[in-house]
């Protein structure tokens, strides 16, 4: 069954440069924090935040345990797939 978009949800994905390039990065790698900071020049105090951002409105998921506190991966959550067709779709010249 497809997801039909929160457009609250993509709203918000949209509206910072920050959210958009990691989750673009993420929706096509697995990804740590330290990879994420050297692949896109943000800080990793903005990437950790920004992961947080993004996994609170479900667009991104942690792979590792909770116990593990350094060197988590990261991927695109399974729901996420249709904000990254819509994107595409109104964003092609850019990603």
């Amino acid at each position: 069954m497809n997801k039909e978009i929160d457009w609250d949800t993509y709203s918000k994905l949209i509206s910072s440069k920050y959210r958009l390039d990691i989750f673009v990065l993420l929706s096509k790698k697995i990804l740590s924090p330290k990879q994420i900071s050297s692949k896109t020049k943000i800080t990793i105090s903005h990437v950790s935040r920004t992961l947080k951002e993004l996994e609170e409105l479900k667009l991104i998921k942690c792979l590792t345990s909770e116990k593990i506190r350094k060197g988590k991966i990261f991927t695109a959550s399974n729901d996420s797939k249709i904000y990254m067709e819509e994107i595409t779709r109104n964003l092609k010249n850019n990603y």
